[in-house]
């Protein structure tokens, strides 16, 4: 007999913004279904015991929803205000779609490449807003260093630009120190790598996150998450990961560091060049391509929020006016806590 398992996760999604609901507080609950064939007849769809998922919209209307808060069930119930569409769940996913079974894929051991848009964004609105302000009808002056515009000086030495001065009794000289740059040299770059290599992307990671068990609380047990912090921390403030954050000058550094090791690629080797322009002589037949199965089909999608709300596979949902957390709200602008769904 094959097997159907739903995981529902919920996600705050701030407050309606408009209509007769306009200021209620709304979570977002993604559904991603699990179905396990045991025999070739419920390898597709239609069989008969994936009954839910024959028309998932059609099956929500049947459903009741509340929220979970800190595992206790019951508290506040929840009004869907997103419209899933029967004819778009036919239309995408027939009762002929195939069902290959969910295989999960373990993401413990690799090694993430990430950085904070945000931070990246901050940082040029203000330095751009400087330089806006203080060369409107020319360019700013860079060289000498001396003479430096004080808001390009600025952006540059909060991007890790440091200089020495030199002094020679009667005079003095400002020079350049290894910025940015010492990231890109071959010695600099590889201490840091090696660095990394032990502090985060490595089974022995620094950091560590809570396995999450049965009801979506976490548990003792931990595993290493191998991608660097979204933020930098003052290293002198001591704190765990001072060491790490020594490395780095500033918060812009830090930022900019992330967002090149993420873009940045190495470079082809001359086979992988040469791949790139065959000759036509021998080639390997070519890949065949993968049947698209429910799993991976849903999956495809996860960029697109309105085909998944569509679906039914996202559902909006807004909290009555006096549910728990709208009061505790009035009395403590942050909380934190876990939310779960009963179905």
């Amino acid at each position: 007999m094959a097997k159907q398992k739903i995981v529902w996760t919920a996600i705050p999604y701030g407050r309606v913004p408009d209509g007769p609901l306009r200021g209620r507080l709304r979570v977002s609950l993604v559904v991603s279904p699990r179905l396990t064939p045991v025999t070739a007849q419920e390898q597709q769809l239609g069989a008969a015991d994936y009954v839910d998922f024959h028309n998932w919209p059609k099956t929500l209307q049947q459903v009741k929803l509340q929220l979970q808060i800190n595992g206790v069930p019951g508290l506040v119930p929840l009004e869907v205000i997103s419209k899933a569409s029967p004819e778009l769940w036919d239309a995408l996913l027939p009762s002929t779609t195939p069902v290959a079974g969910f295989v999960f894929k373990d993401m413990s051991r690799v090694n993430l490449r990430s950085y904070a848009v945000r931070n990246v964004l901050g940082f040029v609105r203000e330095h751009y807003g400087n330089l806006a302000a203080a060369s409107a009808s020319e360019h700013p002056t860079l060289l000498p260093w001396k003479n430096a515009d004080g808001a390009l000086k600025g952006m540059l030495t909060a991007a890790g630009t440091r200089t020495q001065k030199i002094n020679f009794g009667d005079r003095s000289v400002e020079v350049p120190a290894p910025g940015f740059d010492r990231f890109f040299d071959a010695r600099g770059k590889d201490n840091l790598n090696k660095l990394l290599q032990g502090w985060v992307f490595s089974s022995k990671s620094r950091y560590q996150a809570s396995v999450v068990g049965i009801g979506g609380m976490p548990t003792p047990s931990t595993f290493p998450i191998r991608v660097l912090p979204a933020d930098w921390q003052d290293p002198a403030a001591a704190g765990p990961d001072a060491a790490l954050m020594s490395q780095f000058s500033t918060a812009a550094e830090y930022t900019l560091f992330q967002a090149n090791r993420f873009y940045k690629r190495t470079q082809a080797t001359d086979a992988e060049l040469a791949m790139r322009r065959p000759d036509q002589q021998n080639l390997p037949p070519a890949v065949k391509l993968e049947e698209l199965d429910f799993h991976r089909i849903t999956a495809s999608l996860a960029d697109y929020g309105q085909v998944l709300r569509g679906l039914g596979l996202i559902i909006d949902c807004a909290l009555p006016d006096d549910n728990a957390i709208t009061k505790d709200l009035l009395s403590q602008p942050v909380m934190e806590g876990a939310i779960g769904v009963e179905v």
